[in-house]
């Protein structure tokens, strides 16, 4: 059994290529583990979808960081990988080429990639969560909605800014 948070990152990273949301719903599950069952494998996928983003809105350095720490991860956590019936050889070829090809980047639009799933069962699970989502499926080559591309500084940060109040104050408390 997959976790529901594990299906919408696939949905969110295969059907609009939002990677944006997939970093969003796989840190929130992460977070709501106890740190002794925090997961590595998941902050390697956050790391892969937070890669693509910084890549398509050309912060390089910023894609070029996320993403070899993300193939790092995959590189020692492959039986993770395995258990979400992700194929980890080639996931971790295609991160590498990713990286290898950032240098070049002004000379190639942006493409996703495809992670490599073992379970075909899965796609029928995001196709099911995409009519949940009412989700459009986004042609490999097309541009996204600008809204996906820049959704750090365009979407609603109210819960963000309260979640960092919330925690500074814990820190004031905890530190008198």
């Amino acid at each position: 059994m997959y976790p529901k948070a594990y299906i919408d990152y696939l949905t969110y990273f295969h059907v609009n290529h939002d990677y944006f949301e997939c970093h969003e719903v796989l840190e929130e599950y992460w977070k709501e583990k106890t740190a002794k069952h925090r997961e590595i494998i998941w902050v390697g996928l956050i790391q892969l979808s937070v890669g693509l983003y910084h890549e398509r809105r050309g912060n390089i350095l910023g894609a070029d960081k996320m993403l070899s720490r993300a193939a790092t991860i995959f590189t020692n956590n492959q039986p993770a990988l395995e258990r979400l019936s992700i194929n980890p050889e080639l996931l971790i070829k295609t991160v590498e080429e990713r990286i290898s090809q950032l240098p070049n980047h002004k000379n190639h639009p942006f493409e996703p990639i495809q992670l490599p799933l073992l379970d075909h069962s899965l796609l029928s699970k995001m196709e099911k969560r995409r009519g949940e989502l009412k989700l459009e499926w986004q042609k490999d080559g097309t541009v996204p909605d600008p809204f996906i591309i820049n959704k750090h500084r365009l979407r609603d940060r109210s819960e963000v800014i309260e979640e960092r109040e919330l925690e500074r104050l814990k820190r004031q408390r905890s530190s008198s």
